[in-house]
């Protein structure tokens, strides 16, 4: 799967989505990739709903994982609080 593309598909159990990626991080370390993405919609309080799911970015279609770890979603959160910041730099 080619995840260059901004927009993709998943099947869920309630039909097909369309989702877009925010970023993808692959860790050396522990050899996983992991997937930040959107619905493209907004909670409540008007900030967009973003996901992360592990992934296998060597099949042909993708299959997203539960993160299970506390430590997996630690480094993900610091991760996009750092893209935040940098984004608030260049505003």
């Amino acid at each position: 799967m080619d995840l260059a593309i901004n927009n993709f598909e998943v099947e869920t159990k309630k039909g097909k989505k369309i989702l877009s990626k925010i970023c993808q991080i692959d860790t050396s370390d522990i050899h996983k990739s992991y997937l930040i993405y959107t619905d493209n919609k907004e909670d409540d309080n008007g900030f967009t709903n973003c996901y992360a799911s592990i992934f296998d970015k060597t099949k042909e279609s993708i299959s997203l994982q539960r993160i299970e770890t506390d430590e997996e979603w630690q480094m993900l959160e610091r991760i996009l609080y750092e893209m935040e910041d940098k984004k608030e730099e260049f505003e």
